[in-house]
C-alpha cells in the first residue's frame, strides 16, 4: 500500500465513491469515483487525518473547477470499474481514468486533458512498479487519490438526490475508504449467493 502524501497547500481533494447498476441489457455494475474538492474546517481536517469518521455537511463538499490543482486538470475525471452480475464469476475488471460529461473542448482543454491523463498513468506505473498490481478495486481508487494528492474518500450517507444540497456525506481517511468500496463490492458478488440461501430457505 502506498504511504498516502499529505497536501500541504491548495484544496484537500477526495474521491466521492457510487454504486451503478445498468440492467438495460445485461446486469452491468459499476463502481465509480470522482474527484471532489471537501472544505472541512482545521479541526475537522486534524480529526480526519487522525483516523476519525465525520460527516461533512453538503456546503463543503463540491465539484473541481477548470482550474489547475497541482498541474491537473481533475473537473469531469472520473475512476470507472465494471462487472457483470451474469458472469460465472463475479468480478470487477475494466478500472480506468477518464473525462465524463465533457461538454465543449478546446484545444487548450484538451491538451490538459492529456497531460493529466499521461501524469496519473505515469504515476499509477511506477506505483505497479513499487508495490505490483492493486488486488482490489479499492487498492486502485487508493492509488489514484496518491496519484492526483486527494487524501479521502467521500461516501454518500443519506439522500439519492443529484444535487450536493439534498445529501450527507462522509469523509474517510484512504484506508478506510478502501475497506468500504471493497465491501461494497463483496455484497454484489456475493448477492446471487445470498438471493439463492434465502430462496432456499423459504420453499423449506
Amino acid at each position: 500500500m502506498a504511504k498516502q502524501t499529505k497536501r500541504t497547500t491548495g484544496p484537500r481533494l477526495g474521491l466521492l465513491i457510487s454504486e451503478e447498476r445498468d440492467r438495460s441489457w445485461r446486469d452491468y455494475y459499476h463502481v465509480r469515483a470522482t474527484v471532489v474538492v471537501i472544505d472541512p474546517t482545521a479541526d475537522e481536517m486534524r480529526r480526519i487525518d487522525q483516523g476519525e469518521r465525520l460527516s461533512i455537511p453538503y456546503e463543503r463538499v463540491r465539484n473541481c473547477s477548470d482550474e489547475r490543482i497541482g498541474g491537473l486538470l481533475l473537473n469531469n475525471l472520473r475512476v470507472d470499474s465494471q462487472g457483470c452480475g451474469d458472469d460465472e464469476t463475479r468480478h470487477l475488471y475494466g478500472f480506468d481514468c477518464r473525462y465524463h460529461d465533457v461538454y465543449t473542448i478546446d484545444r487548450t482543454t484538451a491538451e490538459a486533458m492529456g497531460k493529466t491523463l499521461r501524469a496519473i498513468d505515469t504515476r499509477l506505473d511506477k506505483l505497479a512498479a513499487k508495490y505490483g498490481a492493486p488486488a482490489t478495486f479499492g487498492q486502485y481508487l487508493a492509488r489514484v487519490a496518491e496519484a492526483i494528492g486527494a487524501t479521502a474518500m467521500v461516501t454518500r450517507e443519506s439522500g439519492s438526490s443529484s444535487s450536493y444540497s439534498e445529501n450527507e456525506y462522509r469523509v474517510r481517511d484512504i484506508r478506510d475508504g478502501i475497506y468500504h468500496v471493497d465491501g461494497l463490492v463483496r455484497t454484489w458478488v456475493t448477492e446471487r449467493e445470498r438471493t439463492g440461501a434465502a430462496g432456499a430457505a423459504g420453499v423449506a
